[in-house]
């Protein structure tokens, strides 16, 4: 067995994830005054807005982004990469996994 610590290197900005955003029209929850009320208009649109794509009914202009979430990935243990520097060594190391970081790599698509 090896005595030699675990390496890994940190992936920085990898997409883990993309959705979709719906922005309602301006005029969606304009008179409301608590977010209770806000949130109450926010879903009566969802549901209208449901039923148009169900019937295409509807001629409201409605806005969608496609957006992606990025993190910083330990390639060791592949979870999110949060820096841990061990008090012995000084160094950083993956706070999940222990793994020493060897390298940096600036963006992955």
């Amino acid at each position: 067995m090896s005595d030699s610590p675990k390496t890994c290197t940190v992936k920085r900005h990898v997409m883990v994830d993309a959705h979709i955003t719906v922005t309602p029209p301006p005029y969606v929850g304009r008179y409301a005054r608590t977010p209770e009320e806000m949130m109450s208009a926010l879903q009566a649109w969802a549901e209208e807005f449901g039923a148009f794509l169900r019937d295409h009914r509807s001629q409201d202009a409605n806005i969608f982004d496609v957006e992606a979430d990025y993190k910083d990935l330990c390639s060791a243990c592949k979870r999110e990469f949060l820096a841990y520097v061990w008090t012995e060594d000084g160094k950083d190391h993956c706070s999940d996994c222990g793994a020493l970081v060897e390298e940096e790599v600036a963006r992955v698509q």
